[in-house]
């Protein structure tokens, strides 16, 4: 009797065994970043931590919040469309960050670096003063 209870039980862990063996077990993927659209000035295989990043340095270099230059969704006014170039605000970052690019390349040529030290570089924040009106 002791054997047939035995034999029981292991026939019991095996068939659990084998049902469970059955789903399929994945880790849990990390959600990747949405990749960014739209991007005309900054690189486009730029990271999601270096363009969020990029971002902050504009909010705080000019003191202005997201929406200053990106337009509302139209789905959810409460959200913004990054994509969307219906603010014309954002056309003139664009035009900013390009300037500045012109300038660091050129302070790169005059100085003859090949580095790029941060004393060197022209920023955004050279670019615009917070008080400055944009029309």
């Amino acid at each position: 009797m002791k054997h047939i209870k035995k034999i029981g039980a292991i026939a019991s862990v095996f068939a659990i065994v084998i049902a469970l063996s059955a789903f399929n077990f994945q880790q849990e993927k990390p959600q990747e970043e949405p990749k960014p659209t739209n991007l005309k000035v900054l690189p486009k295989n730029i990271s999601h931590d270096e363009l969020i990043s990029t971002m902050k340095e504009f909010n705080v270099a000019l003191g202005v919040k997201c929406g200053f230059c990106h337009a509302p969704s139209k789905e959810d006014p409460k959200k913004l469309d990054f994509a969307s170039d219906e603010n014309h605000k954002k056309e003139i970052g664009r035009a900013m960050i390009k300037m500045t690019q012109k300038i660091n390349k050129n302070i790169l040529i005059v100085a003859g670096i090949a580095h790029r030290p941060k004393q060197f570089l022209v920023k955004l924040v050279m670019a615009a003063k917070k008080n400055q009106k944009w029309s």
